[in-house]
């Protein structure tokens, strides 16, 4: 089994390993049945190439990058892999939770289970290993990442993280051939979660495992474990990467400083799980130059998390008693992380990565001191019984109400009710909960009673939103307050007021500067504030569209799709806006990019849709063709070129608009170049599309390209 020691230890008994992951589940079960949230709405359901399966997983390994790069959206690609995975596995439907979430608790099983072999392998001590992974698998902490499809990047980095951690012991005992996959895993670790960077500092604290027979090559491994894959989060934090919407894109010394920022906040975290500073005031001061949510404090983490293990390496080598200063300093962690979060309401991020190194630290501590108490079995093991009934009853219920989204977001404003973002987030919610019983009641008959109470709920979470909304209008933050403008435009919006919802949204789409700098556009699209925007952009186009004044629908349309390029909705709904504007060649690209992008289950609609918009420019070009060769027969030259020219506007590849368009140009206005090179792409397109040579399509064109030939030869002699 993984761990085994050189050394003679006593076996596992066979039910321990299962008993932990029976209790596991037990404490996670409720996960199972919880619905979306808001944070999952990025991750999973507005993720095109997650929605696809198996199909996109070239799209997230080609443009995925690791948490630590500096700005943008934090791509996590072996997290994405492992939601595409489930989505395969859950077939064809609408996207449901429930296979992500099962997925969750997958994952922490499997942490669990690496945990144990890991604490056992550490120390050779079977009663340590227990009692610290049965600490993690049952700990509140373990909550929000396990029932948060959000938070999938955590779970996959610690279960690579442990799994380098067991090849390293491995290379200890047994020799070098466990360093290449031990390495290879904690290189892939940052690639899910960022936290995974930290736990190379367990292993700098614990020292060589039992058994080890090289301890000083342990060491000098434990800190390559450490120091490579921060080297390659910083490289991969200096590559190129655009800014926010709005805020001015970052130098290559920002992306350095925003790199350590990140990197020194996770190893903060190690020693103190928790956010130290109200992360929407960190933005508000930072945003207007980086767009982040991290504070300048942040850069001294990097340099404490460092010296407290140096510190407890020094005194290792003087007193050889370092198990109680290590353990000491990560209990204090430990307290922090239990204490603090459950009275501010579990409103904890990152936690879970950082959990096993502080429950491993007080099993140890815990497992020592029960050998100077009288019948410490007795006592341990009953004390480990009465605290995991309390964890699984306690875990249960933070399962439970973090998927409660407006009382998580209710317990933010009871202790600041001006938070802004807590705000725009019940608003938001409430808004698309009504959206969403709307669409169940559509489905039911008119003369259900179903349907009108699902009505009247929906009316009541409009009017919740429309309170959230306006109360964020009130105390706006700077860089905020467009967005604080569009969410009061929407919930009005969904409200059945357009009227009043297009001034604030118009206000909202005149404060953002960024959509007047193409290339900067193109850069933030897809980004989380890229969607914000669209989604505002969008109900703008709708609002245009239902106030008697829908030429203005257009521009609206286009900037949501350019914006959010994966959204279905939004490719489609600019697709058609260019066709009903009469500019179908413009149109039918947005409608087969949302065909490509759409799950498997709207293909077939998209696909009829994409047909029928097709039959519409052929018929439309046919037709100005025709128009153009009856203009050629009363020798009006001029009208039959700019009818040509704007079938080809609709149609490029028009066979027939080439040929009549390139001759008459060529003939008659003496532009032989263009006149050649069109004759030359209808040949090219005839040949292509399998017609042999004595076709009399391709003769007719060959001919004609022979005929403005001689002519340019006669006219240049």
């Amino acid at each position: 089994m993984p761990g085994d020691a050189a050394t003679a230890r006593p076996s596992t008994p066979p039910w321990l390993l299962p008993l932990l992951l029976l209790l596991a589940i037990l404490a996670a079960s409720r996960a199972a049945s919880a619905a979306w949230i808001e944070d999952d709405r990025g991750w999973v359901r507005d993720d095109p190439a997650v929605l696809a399966g198996l199909e996109g997983a070239r799209e997230i390994l080609a443009d995925g990058r690791p948490q630590a790069t500096p700005l943008g959206r934090p791509e996590r690609p072996l997290a994405r892999l492992s939601l595409a995975l489930e989505r395969e596995l859950d077939g064809d439907g609408e996207a449901t939770p429930r296979i992500h979430h099962l997925g969750s608790i997958a994952w922490h099983l499997l942490a669990v289970a690496l945990l144990f072999f890991v604490i056992r392998g550490q120390w050779g001590r079977i009663d340590v290993a227990a009692f610290g992974a049965g600490l993690f698998a049952l700990h509140p902490l373990a909550a929000p990442a396990v029932t948060a499809i959000a938070e999938r990047g955590q779970l996959v980095a610690l279960v690579f993280a442990l799994a380098a951690t067991l090849c390293w012991q491995r290379t200890a005992r047994e020799g070098w051939v466990w360093w290449g996959p031990a390495l290879l895993l904690a290189l892939l670790a940052p690639f899910a979660h960022r936290t995974a960077l930290a736990w190379p500092l367990v292993l700098l604290a614990w020292g060589p495992p039992v058994g080890a027979s090289r301890p000083r090559t342990a060491g000098r491994l434990a800190t390559l474990l450490f120091a490579v894959p921060v080297a390659v989060a910083l490289i991969v934090g200096l590559q190129p990467a655009a800014a926010p919407a709005g805020l001015p894109a970052a130098r290559p010394a920002d992306a350095l400083v925003i790199s350590l920022l990140g990197i020194g906040r996770t190893l903060l975290r190690f020693v103190l799980p928790v956010n130290l500073v109200d992360d929407a005031r960190v933005e508000a001061v930072l945003a207007g130059r980086f767009g982040l949510d991290a504070g300048a404090w942040i850069l001294v983490a990097l340099v404490v998390g460092t010296a407290l293990v140096l510190v407890a390496r020094l005194v290792t080598r003087r007193s050889g008693r370092s198990d109680q200063l290590v353990g000491a300093i990560l209990l204090l962690g430990l307290g922090h992380a239990l204490l603090l979060p459950l009275a501010a309401g579990l409103e904890v991020r990152a936690a879970y990565g950082l959990l096993p190194a502080l429950v491993a630290a007080a099993a140890f501590v815990v497992a020592r001191a029960t050998r100077a108490v009288a019948r410490p079995r007795a006592i341990a093991w009953g004390s480990v019984a009465l605290a995991a009934l309390a964890l699984v009853v306690l875990a249960r219920d933070v399962s439970g109400s973090f998927h409660d989204e407006p009382a998580r977001l209710e317990r933010r404003l009871a202790r600041n009710p001006d938070d802004v973002l807590a705000l725009e987030g019940l608003s938001t919610f409430h808004r698309r909960e009504a959206a969403r019983l709307r669409g169940l009641a559509a489905r039911l008959p008119a003369h259900d009673e179903a349907r009108g109470q699902l009505n009247w709920d929906a009316r009541q979470h409009v009017q919740q939103a429309l309170g959230a909304a306006r109360q964020a209008t009130q105390h706006p933050i700077g860089y905020r307050r467009s967005a604080s403008w569009a969410g009061l435009g929407l919930a009005l919006l969904a409200d059945g007021k357009p009227p009043a919802a297009r001034p604030w949204l118009e206000r909202a789409a005149q404060l953002d500067t960024s959509l007047k700098d193409p290339e900067k556009l193109k850069a933030t699209a897809g980004s989380p504030a890229a969607l914000e925007q669209a989604e505002m952009f969008h109900a703008l186009g709708q609002v245009y569209a239902t106030t008697a004044d829908p030429d203005k629908s257009l521009e609206p349309y286009v900037f949501a799709a350019a914006l959010a390029p994966d959204d279905v909705r939004y490719l489609q709904r600019a697709g058609l806006a260019l066709d009903a504007a009469g500019r179908f060649s413009e149109g039918l690209p947005y409608l087969e990019r949302a065909w490509e992008k759409a799950p498997r289950a709207q293909k077939a609609t998209l696909r009829k849709l994409i047909e029928r918009e097709r039959e519409t420019v052929s018929r439309r070009v046919d037709q100005i063709v025709e128009e153009g060769r009856e203009a050629l027969s009363r020798g009006d030259y001029l009208d039959a070129r700019r009818r040509f020219e704007a079938a080809l506007i609709l149609d490029p590849d028009s066979i027939d608009a080439l040929v009549e368009g390139g001759y008459l140009g060529g003939w008659h206005f003496g532009r032989y170049e263009e006149g050649l090179e069109r004759l030359e792409r209808a040949e090219r397109l005839l040949r292509e599309a399998g017609l042999p040579e004595d076709d009399p399509a391709r003769a007719r064109v060959v001919t004609r390209r022979e005929d403005l030939l001689e002519r340019l030869r006669k006219e240049s002699e």
